[in-house]
């Protein structure tokens, strides 16, 4: 009995582990400690996008994921822009890039969720909750625009229709028109 209850409390804690689930708990935990002992005007010090939502912005574009690794292409950023805050009511995105101009060395000096209130906050989450989701949810990156564009009720740009040239009707068709030779439809 005792074996058994030590296995299954090893292959919840390998497959927590395999997961993530146990990092995510531990985060949440961690989250809930800085609330209660770091004063409200640092909190925005404290990471805000969580290691899952990068973790699949990376698969659905198909490039290798490194936990941790914070130097990340300026494409994430416009990623960023594009599926979590335009959403955002508008004017919420315009006012941040305003507040957090870009550099001379093309960066930000900050991220833009720094400037949000608790409700910003609060809205964000839940667009970084949906964008995450629609994600897991997505084989790749043209999925996840059906797919959030289906989600967030977003229009996406109309797929032009092949050009279709329309041929001359003729009793015969040509099999070698240098020779002459022709067939005849049936």
């Amino acid at each position: 009995m005792l074996m058994r209850a030590m296995a299954k409390d090893h292959i919840i804690a390998l497959v927590d582990k395999a997961t993530g689930y146990h990092d995510q708990e531990v985060r949440d935990e961690i989250t809930k400690i800085l609330e209660q002992y770091i004063a409200p005007h640092l909190m925005p010090w404290t990471l805000r996008f969580p290691d899952e939502f990068f973790r699949q912005v990376y698969r659905i574009h198909g490039w290798p994921y490194v936990r941790g690794n914070r130097k990340m292409p300026q494409c994430v950023g416009t990623f960023i822009n594009k599926y979590v805050y335009e959403p955002l009511p508008p004017g919420v995105l315009e006012k941040l890039q305003e507040l957090n101009p870009v550099t001379e060395k093309g960066w930000r000096t900050t991220q833009n969720h720094r400037f949000l209130t608790d409700t910003g906050n609060i809205n964000l989450d839940r667009q970084i909750t949906s964008t995450t989701t629609t994600m897991v949810l997505s084989d790749n990156k043209e999925q996840f625009k059906e797919n959030f564009s289906r989600v967030h009720n977003v229009k996406l740009p109309e797929k032009k229709a092949p050009l279709r040239l329309k041929a001359e009707k003729s009793s015969s068709l040509p099999l070698f028109p240098t020779l002459g030779v022709t067939m005849k439809r049936s």
